[in-house]
């Protein structure tokens, strides 16, 4: 008995794969890869890119300390991150992403209205924000999916963290490492894919099997 012929996917126009959602979100801690990892998959399926980051930073120079108390707080309290504890640190960045997550949502639901694709990467996507049946009002199902990618070794963090950075940053290293154990374990909670960011040469591939 002959084996049936290998189904391969359309190709749209302009040679690039039918994406899996109309909005893909990319959630991980600092230093995990996702950023390269995004870019990729965005130039794979055709989609516009945007960072969480650039949301971030919009939002600190247009809100004020009673808006959005904890994205603030350290801007007002420079020496505060420093006298944290490990606990302490991670339960700032959780705060930090969930007072995040409603403006995120917002992205989300005007690519969904406009059905502009996007690729929306950042460390404050929340896991709890990638399950979210809707967003104001546009339903999520079939249209918006994201994988957690993580990196289990706090040297290969501390690594990432020191190419890019060109110095070495072992506290905020170490804080990624937990938020990075923390954010799997929150995916795992919330029926969201998680990808392991190494080995670095299959991660696309992995990534997109995850969304698929």
């Amino acid at each position: 008995m002959t084996s049936p012929p290998l189904m391969r996917p359309p190709v749209l126009a302009g040679g690039h794969l039918p994406r899996p959602a109309d909005v893909i979100l990319i959630s991980g801690a600092s230093g995990v890869g996702k950023t390269n990892v995004s870019y990729r998959l965005a130039q794979h399926f055709g989609m516009g890119l945007t960072e969480v980051d650039d949301l971030n930073l919009v939002l600190k120079h247009a809100t004020t300390p009673e808006q959005f108390p904890i994205m603030h707080l350290l801007r007002q309290q420079p020496g505060r991150w420093a006298t944290m504890s490990d606990d302490e640190k991670l339960a700032h960045i959780r705060a930090y992403a969930a007072e995040l997550s409603p403006s995120i949502s917002v992205v989300i639901a005007n690519h969904l209205e406009s059905g502009a694709p996007l690729v929306l990467e950042g460390d404050f996507i929340l896991p709890s924000l990638i399950a979210l049946p809707s967003h104001l009002g546009f339903a999520a199902a079939g249209r918006v999916r994201g994988v957690v990618i993580v990196e289990s070794s706090l040297d290969q963090i501390t690594a990432n963290h020191t190419s890019r950075e060109g110095t070495t940053q072992p506290a905020r290293s170490h804080a990624s490492w937990r938020y990075s154990a923390w954010l799997r374990d929150d995916a795992t909670q919330h029926g969201v894919p998680v990808v392991e960011a190494r080995p670095w040469d299959t991660v696309l591939e992995r990534v997109i099997a995850a969304l698929r």
